[in-house]
């Protein structure tokens, strides 16, 4: 997971099928799913803290 507070960005890398990587950018206001740790993140509390 890439997160850029500058741009506001989130771009999640998930292994696919075959061990290939797929980029996921997560769209503004949509909640960051992380399957693996069975979690959710509002777009919001992932930036509350950035100017």
């Amino acid at each position: 997971m890439l997160i850029d507070p500058d741009l506001k960005r989130i771009e999640l890398f998930r292994r696919a099928e075959h061990g290939i990587w797929e980029l996921h950018d997560i769209a503004e206001g949509q909640p960051l799913r992380l399957a693996s740790l069975e979690i959710e993140v509002g777009w919001d509390r992932v930036f509350r803290n950035v100017d």
